[in-house]
């Protein structure tokens, strides 16, 4: 519990993240997220046979989701606010691994994925905004939207996709959560969990209004300075993730590797087995095939040195020809995890 900030130890993780540098919060919260679905999953795989501990694990899930938002509507400091939701947040993933079956724990792994992405970017954008202003209380701020617009929509954007509005991915995951809920004779879950995305949405429409639409107070000074493009762009990558998803759950859901990696890996083998012709005869072997791989690696190392060098010199230079190196290593011998059993 104290691992992934469940009850009772939700304030100790969310003070934590209010008070961490942006970047350092989003990957507190992805340690926390990975850490959370690890142990649950090992004790699921040791426990998955007493009752008790599936519905302990709901408890506490549905415990996190209704005080994460209830303390979340409450706060006054925003950065405070975003700890209180990605913990309650964790109860949708707690929920979906507690119901046990197939789909919903599915559908808690594809929340685990979304949240990690939609913290990360609300973390950055909102430390964005007190890098700039140098305050974290609502009621001390206004009118921001017209200083940064770039920064304020792509909050309202990742607030939305906590809040599990469509076309974002948090729709995609809440929604297959109340699909297993279902499922699984638990209505009052899917309430549950809707009623959450609910009061979700009216915290971040509360802030938004409160930072950026209101009227700037008198005593607010915004200064003119830029905000470091670096965090924007880390931004647009994230917001991208998140339309992406949302868009095609199925990247995710249907399982890559199954339906990618493994054509990718035809390729590789019927690479090797064409050049191994022109040396010896027989059938191409798993040792055959990992030192093409090998040989692979050393030529990727390689060309990552040579653009890192080519950056000094143009920028430009360098990334066409980062371009040009992901284009041949995806269209020829793309690099994957596993071999396969069966070869020729």
């Amino acid at each position: 519990l104290y691992a992934s900030g469940l009850p009772p130890f939700h304030i100790i993780k969310s003070g934590m993240y209010s008070k961490a540098e942006p970047h350092g919060a989003a990957l507190l919260q992805t340690f926390t997220v990975i850490s959370m679905i690890s142990i649950v999953l090992i004790m699921f795989r040791i426990f998955h046979e007493l009752p008790i501990f599936e519905l302990l694990l709901v408890l506490f899930s549905v415990l996190a989701m209704i005080l994460g938002v209830s303390l979340a509507l409450t706060q006054t400091d925003f950065r405070r606010m975003i700890g209180y939701l990605a913990v309650g947040e964790l109860g949708f993933i707690g929920l979906g691994i507690g119901l046990g079956t197939q789909f919903a724990i599915t559908a808690g792994l594809f929340q685990a994925l979304n949240e990690i992405i939609t913290t990360a970017l609300l973390f950055i954008g909102f430390g964005l905004i007190a890098y700039v202003t140098k305050e974290e209380d609502t009621r001390k701020l206004g009118g921001l939207l017209a200083y940064h617009p770039k920064v304020g929509l792509m909050l309202l954007f990742g607030g939305l996709a906590m809040a599990g509005v469509p076309p974002f991915s948090g729709f995609q995951s809440k929604l297959m959560l109340v699909q297993a809920s279902l499922s699984c004779g638990y209505p009052e879950l899917s309430i549950l969990a809707v009623i959450v995305s609910i009061a979700t949405f009216v915290v971040f429409v509360k802030t938004f209004y409160g930072m950026f639409l209101r009227p700037k107070p008198k005593g607010l000074e915004v200064p003119d300075n830029e905000v470091p493009k670096s965090a924007v762009f880390a931004m647009v990558v994230l917001l991208a993730l998140i339309i992406i998803l949302g868009l095609c759950p199925g990247l995710v859901t249907n399982g890559i590797y199954r339906r990618y990696f493994m054509k990718l890996y035809d390729q590789i083998f019927n690479v090797v087995k064409d050049f191994r012709k022109f040396f010896s005869p027989g059938p191409v072997t798993n040792a055959d095939v990992s030192g093409s791989i090998t040989s692979e690696i050393l030529l990727i190392v390689s060309l990552v040195l040579t653009c890192l060098l080519l950056r000094h010199v143009h920028i430009l230079l360098s990334g066409l020809v980062t371009l040009i190196v992901l284009v041949v290593l995806i269209k020829n011998m793309p690099l994957i995890p596993k071999f396969k059993i069966e070869q020729d």
